[in-house]
Parts: structure tokens; sequence; C-alpha cells
């Protein structure tokens, strides 16, 4: 495996794997850049309450009102499949002057919807949106503009180092064994690679 998922994969699965090459992995660029701790971990208990919810009796006609799906649900993996796509995008472009990550978070972390974890999220979606709309189509992303392997980088590059790993470099200091980090002098992400003794 190379780059940043690399190292991430084998700092979160050191059982499956012995080793990681990441080449060119910018995971200083963000360091000291959070967020919002308690949108991460809002996220995070968002997966298994879909779920939760989608397996009671009437739970995705429940999950539908709540999020103002323009059509019945089938299925909570729509839901989840259109959440994993916003949280990418805003990752992938989280950019001056707008910042999405930070509109997203400030939305799930404000709570206009309700203060349970899926009103919050859902008062994410009414920020990614930038308006609160009649309904929301969660079948509007086609198969093309599902998250690519970049996007998936990118979301992690910036999610989880925003979020999760708070303190990276008390981290791969601590647990980051059997990972080369190689970035070339050219590399214009050599910056925000890793230099450990």
């Amino acid at each position: 495996m190379r780059e940043p998922l690399a190292a991430w994969f084998r700092l979160k699965y050191p059982h499956i794997a012995m080793g990681a090459v990441a080449s060119s992995p910018p995971l200083l660029y963000f360091d000291g850049l959070e967020v919002s701790w308690s949108c991460y971990d809002t996220i995070k208990r968002s997966w298994p309450e879909i779920d939760r919810v989608a397996a009671k009796p009437n739970g995705l006609s429940e999950l539908s009102k709540k999020f103002k799906t323009c059509k019945p649900m089938k299925a909570a993996s729509e839901l989840k499949d259109y959440l994993e796509y916003i949280y990418s995008v805003v990752a992938q472009y989280d950019t001056p002057s707008d910042y999405p990550v930070t509109t997203v978070c400030k939305g799930i972390d404000g709570g206009a919807n309700g203060t349970d974890i899926l009103g919050r999220i859902f008062s994410g979606v009414v920020a990614y949106h930038r308006e609160s709309r009649n309904c929301y189509d969660l079948n509007a992303i086609s198969s093309t503009d599902k998250p690519t392997s970049w996007d998936w980088q990118a979301m992690h590059m910036h999610l989880t180092n925003n979020f999760l790993f708070l303190h990276i470099k008390r981290v791969l200091h601590k647990f980051g064994s059997n990972i080369i980090f190689s970035s070339g002098l050219r590399d214009p992400y050599s910056s925000g690679g890793v230099s450990l003794p």
C-alpha cells in the first residue's frame, strides 16, 4: 500500500498489515487544524444509529421523514452512501473562503434540527446545501459521482487528521512502527511529510 492511507491502515490494523510504504504522505499539513471533536463524535455515532432506527418497524419511513427524502428510502445504505458522499466532497474541497468542513460541522454542532444524533446529522446536510429544501434527493448522486480513491484519501487526510489524530506526531511516535515514509525533495508535499528519528 502507498500514500497516507497506507500509514493509517498500518496504525489501525497492525495485526493485518505487517508494514506500509507511505510515499508522499502530507500527514502533517493539517496537524493542529482541528475543526470539531463533537462533530467527529456525532458522525461516528450516527452510523450505528442509522442501522438501529432502520431495523425498527417503519424505521426506514422514520429515517425518510427525519432526512426529508424526496422518495421513501428502501434501505439504510441509501442514506449512508449519501452522507459518505457529502463528507468526502467537503473534505476534498475544504478550501478558503467557504471551508465546507467547518460549515458542515457548524451545522452538526448547532443542531438546528434537534439535539439527537440524527437531527444533528440532518442539520449538517442542510448546512452542506447551504439552504433548507423541501426534500433531499438521495439518488441524485450518480455512480460517476461516488467517491474515488482520491476522494477517500482526501477525506481521511482532512477528517482523520482534523478529528481523530489530534496529535498525529505523538501517535506516530508511539505506534508508528514498520512504516516507511518517503518523499523526494522536489515533491511539493514533502513539507508536510513525516520525518522520524
